[in-house]
């Protein structure tokens, strides 16, 4: 199945859903596409046969770079940012497995999209960067993500410098969670779906809200919210004792995601 909508392609292919940025000629994010790609991540997510979610670039020289700029005057900058929250929001909590597949440039509100997802895989030619101090603007949503993915010195080096970096150094600083040869970005992003569309999706969305919950807490505090959950939410899952069960019965877990 397949749906055509002005700047986000969407597809559905046995159980995973496929969805590309299609904005010429460099996946600009201004407010239409990010309200197009809100809307395509909630068909997926009501879409009971969608196990995991893949999101790349239908333009081979860009997955995005950036927010538009014509968005960041005074004028339009809070709706943008209230737009551009609440989909770095959805993708974080997102109840199923996400990817971000990225080819090309990787830049401003483009990178900070892409170190929402679950997993991220890059292109080897692929640059990443966050110059928006450089138009005497900042990147809000990578200010709080990046100090918690990489450390807060590596975070600022990105972030005050506003310089563009390789694949290969944003691999060693931990952004990514694989380089590839380009032709094979698609295929290894698929793979790593359909690998975890394998796991269950209530156990999964359990894990993410203790995941980023504990992120903002001291270490006592994040024992005791990740404790809770486990024992409040993912112990009365049926998901949560049939993996048990299957694993002292040496058999395949059946889920029923919930």
């Amino acid at each position: 199945m397949s749906i055509g909508q002005t700047l986000v392609n969407y597809a559905v292919k046995d159980g995973i859903a496929f969805i590309n940025l299609n904005n010429p000629p460099l996946n600009i994010l201004n407010i239409k596409l990010m309200n197009e790609l809100s809307a395509a991540l909630d068909r997926a997510s009501n879409d009971a046969s969608v196990r995991a979610v893949v999101v790349g670039t239908a333009i081979e020289r860009a997955f995005s770079a950036g927010a538009d700029v014509k968005e960041h005057f005074p004028d339009k900058a809070p709706g943008m940012l209230d737009a551009f929250t609440g989909l770095i929001e959805k993708v974080l909590f997102f109840d199923k497995p996400t990817v971000a597949a990225v080819k090309g440039a990787c830049l401003g509100g483009g990178f900070e999209l892409a170190i929402a997802f679950d997993f991220l895989v890059s292109g080897e030619s692929a640059f990443f960067g966050t110059p928006e101090i450089r138009l005497g603007a900042m990147p809000p949503i990578a200010a709080v993500l990046l100090p918690r993915i990489v450390g807060v010195r590596r975070a600022l080096r990105v972030v005050l410098l506003g310089e563009n970096f390789p694949a290969s150094e944003a691999e060693r600083m931990g952004i990514l969670t694989k380089v590839v040869p380009d032709a094979e970005v698609d295929a290894e992003a698929e793979r790593l779906a359909r690998s975890a569309s394998e796991i269950s999706l209530s156990t999964i969305r359990i894990v993410k809200k203790a995941f980023w919950g504990a992120l903002g807490s001291n270490i006592g505090d994040g024992f005791e919210l990740t404790n809770n959950i486990y024992k409040e939410e993912l112990l009365k899952t049926e998901d949560g004792v049939e993996g048990l069960k299957a694993f002292l019965e040496k058999r395949k877990p059946v889920w029923k995601d919930r």
